[in-house]
């Protein structure tokens, strides 16, 4: 089972030494690694040959790209694994034992599998199947770097360009939500990923999550979705379950439902 590792970088040599050391110890050696590097300035495509005699497959290309996206995309369409998994620069791998221990679940050839990150001390765990839903991804969006993505399936959709920050995000609900595909969540330390740039701003990628998922859905649902942006939060879920029992169920029925019927 074949893993393609894209890692997409621009002017962060540091970072990127670290993803490559960390993808260069790996215990499992059925991967290829691809480097698409932004026309960096600093020391970047040196590091990248430095580690050409340590990575038996490794290639790269060095050029001006549109944004992260579009350099990703450009992975994809070079890469000839089996899975595909984004690893870039300055996120690593969480142990040299990371791909022997996620291949075992490729076997099962899911759409996507799913492992554990980390990131700023805290633990990022892949969501159960069953939380994967609308609300799930306007509120949430899932580790891109430790999840390994079928080839067949990432080629045939690829991330949306017209997006800077939730493209991943866009893709994961597509594919998980949209269309259903396969997904599998398992107990495996994947990755620690280097502080958040542009997906970082909280407030910005929050807005385009909610514009990219909206544009996905009928018109006539856009209500719902405002809905669960405006009021889907711990305390309103709190009260509606003290609300909704029986006692309030009936008042309900009897008062207002009735009232509208008559």
């Amino acid at each position: 089972m074949k893993v393609s590792i894209i890692t997409v970088n621009f002017n962060n040599a540091m970072g990127l030494k670290a993803t490559l050391e960390s993808v260069s110890c790996q215990s499992y050696r059925d991967y290829e690694v691809i480097v698409i590097d932004g026309a960096s300035t600093d020391e970047s495509v040196d590091v990248i040959k430095s580690y050409i005699p340590r990575i038996a497959d490794l290639s790269y290309v060095s050029e001006k790209d549109s944004g992260i996206y579009n350099a990703m995309n450009k992975g994809i369409r070079m890469s000839s694994g089996d899975y595909l998994n984004f690893m870039n620069s300055g996120d690593i791998f969480c142990n040299e034992l990371a791909l022997e221990q996620i291949t075992p679940f490729l076997q099962q050839e899911k759409a996507i599998v799913t492992g554990i990150g980390y990131a700023e001390n805290y633990k990022i765990r892949p969501p159960k199947p069953t939380e994967l839903s609308l609300t799930f991804f306007l509120k949430n969006s899932m580790n891109h770097q430790a999840a390994f993505i079928k080839a067949a399936v990432m080629k045939r959709y690829m991330y949306n360009e017209n997006y800077k920050i939730v493209s991943d995000t866009e893709f994961f609900f597509k594919a998980l939500v949209l269309d259903n595909c396969s997904y599998l969540d398992v107990s495996v330390n994947v990755c620690a990923c280097e502080k958040a740039g542009a997906s970082g701003n909280l407030n910005e990628s929050l807005q385009e999550r909610y514009r990219a998922i909206k544009a996905l859905l009928p018109e006539r649902m856009s209500p719902d979705a405002d809905f669960i942006i405006k009021y889907d939060n711990p305390i309103i879920r709190c009260i509606g379950n003290v609300l909704y029992n029986k006692f309030f169920r009936l008042l309900y029925d009897k008062i207002i439902r009735r009232g509208r019927r008559i």
